[in-house]
């Protein structure tokens, strides 16, 4: 069985499941809320789909934005 399959299992009987992954494709198929947390501090948290209207944008946007990810310039 796949993760996947055993989280969405657990889901549909009403558990509750803590996901923590950087892989935010998989984190969008499988939760219906996060929890962005940097350096400790929890900076966001919601249903994703009421964060991605909040934000207009998607979920590794949003994480990148959050945490302050500035991409070094190219030589």
């Amino acid at each position: 069985m796949k993760v996947r399959e055993i989280i969405q299992r657990l889901r549909s009987e009403g558990k509750t499941v803590f996901f923590s992954s950087h892989e935010l494709g998989e984190v969008e198929t499988v939760c219906d809320r996060v929890g962005i947390i940097d350096r400790g501090e929890l900076k966001v948290e919601g249903r994703i789909d009421d964060l991605i209207q909040k934000y207009r944008s998607n979920l590794e946007k949003i994480f990148l934005d959050i945490v302050g990810y500035q991409p070094q310039p190219q030589p």
